[in-house]
């Protein structure tokens, strides 16, 4: 005996195979919306939000000695590593954290262990900034991401 079908059944699979679609009020409705039109609130109308890059540390909301701080305690754990991978652990651009590691280099906390590609250099620190990043890591072990205000 074959199953009967009837027009009931084939109205409730193309129902199914409808996407599913919101309203404005967020309540789901099945099958395509007729006369309707896009919203201003509609994600499809916004463009990805990007931060701006900052241009300075006091837009950030930090000082030179509390991302300084990271950087050392960075590189006690790394040992060694470039300006850019510095930059990037830190998540500051790379022309904020440059001034502050030729500082630390002039003041003999760290050293250029070999020429990086594009302009950068490979970082170490000396014993005086590995005796600094102990204690300061002694005060504080946190060594990601600068928080900004």
């Amino acid at each position: 005996m074959q199953p009967s079908h009837n027009q009931n059944d084939h109205a409730l699979n193309d129902d199914r195979e409808k996407p599913l679609q919101t309203s404005n009020a967020n309540s789901a409705v099945l099958g395509p919306r007729e006369n309707s039109t896009p919203s201003d609130d509609s994600p499809s109308d916004h463009a990805p939000f990007y931060p701006h890059e900052p241009r300075s540390l006091d837009e950030v909301g930090v000082t030179k000695s509390e991302v300084a701080t990271l950087i050392y305690k960075y590189l006690l754990a790394r040992i060694e590593e470039t300006g850019r991978r510095i930059s990037s652990q830190v998540r500051l651009p790379f022309q904020l954290i440059e001034p502050l590691l030729h500082q630390a280099k002039h003041d003999r906390l760290v050293y250029f262990c070999a020429p990086a590609p594009l302009n950068d250099y490979v970082y170490r620190l000396t014993d005086t900034g590995h005796e600094r990043a102990l204690r300061e890591t002694r005060h504080c072990t946190y060594s990601e991401a600068t928080a900004t205000r």
